[in-house]
């Protein structure tokens, strides 16, 4: 006869004879082990058991649910969007990308760079390397900021997007190279100095500087010495103090058209000192 694996209850099949005293039997053995297990729970009521074990759950699934505590989908997909934007570079230990791309593209926060691409300073698409950054007040309304460097490190370039609209790119570099002076172009019935030429240039703050000796030839009556092309030219007239050969001082006349007139009454061969500067913006 089979019996159960755990209180040896014994099941009696089909062939065998189904002896009431078998079946008695097996009662008191479940009846007995019944009876050590409610002794063991000692008298606990089930029906308040079970009350007490949903009260839980429902602390429990309130507690999971607490925002504030606990991390939602929705602020993972927040974290995991600003983790992508992190590793691609945008916001990383690297710039992002852009090489082939376009700079009208570059509209969120961050660093980029890239080489070959359109609306760079260099106008249509060209090998120069170009990295910057992009600060963004909205759609509408950003700045981006970048410079060379590959071969000209120390330019840089900004532009503004206003009201939807990208601006031209300007050189807004502080520090770079003076360029080289240009030697004046004489009037007739002047000439330079050999030792001194009168030379100018324009800073990188728009400051035109003039320096150098000039000689009026004898018999010359024309005053204007030379005539500052456009772009080195003052908005008003400017007057600057000059010396002479005679050991006095006089003074020049940088008029709006660019004629640079000198006064001065001296003897045969009469030369005039120029160191001078002014603005082209005043």
């Amino acid at each position: 006869m089979k019996m159960t694996p755990n209180y040896n209850l014994k099941k009696p099949t089909y062939e065998e004879f189904g002896d009431v005293e078998l079946l008695n039997e097996n009662a008191d053995k479940i009846d007995a082990a019944l009876k050590v297990l409610s002794d063991a729970l000692g008298g606990i009521d089930l029906t308040n058991l079970s009350k007490a074990i949903a009260n839980v759950d429902n602390k429990v699934t309130t507690h999971l649910e607490d925002e504030a505590r606990h991390v939602t989908q929705a602020k993972q997909n927040n974290w995991n969007a600003a983790s992508v934007a992190v590793n691609g570079g945008r916001l990383g230990e690297t710039c992002k990308n852009l090489t082939n791309g376009d700079w009208n593209t570059a509209t969120s926060n961050g660093w980029y760079m890239g080489s070959n691409m359109w609306n760079s300073p260099s106008g249509a698409p060209s090998a120069n390397w170009y990295m910057g950054e992009v600060i963004v007040h909205n759609e509408q309304y950003m700045i981006q900021r970048v410079r060379p460097f590959s071969d000209r490190p120390k330019e840089t370039y900004e532009r503004f997007l206003l009201n939807g609209v990208w601006g031209p790119w300007e050189d807004v570099t502080f520090i770079k190279k003076l360029p080289t002076p240009t030697l004046a172009v004489l009037q007739a019935g002047w000439r330079q100095d050999a030792a001194a030429p009168l030379k100018y240039y324009k800073d990188n703050a728009g400051v035109v500087r003039i320096s150098g000796r000039v000689f009026r030839n004898d018999g010359n009556s024309s005053r204007t010495a030379f005539i500052l092309p456009v772009g080195y030219r003052p908005l008003s007239q400017v007057e600057s103090v000059i010396g002479t050969g005679t050991g006095m001082v006089s003074y020049m006349s940088i008029h709006p058209d660019g004629n640079t007139v000198m006064w001065g009454e001296g003897a045969s061969n009469f030369n005039m000192l120029v160191n001078t500067s002014f603005r082209t913006d005043a």
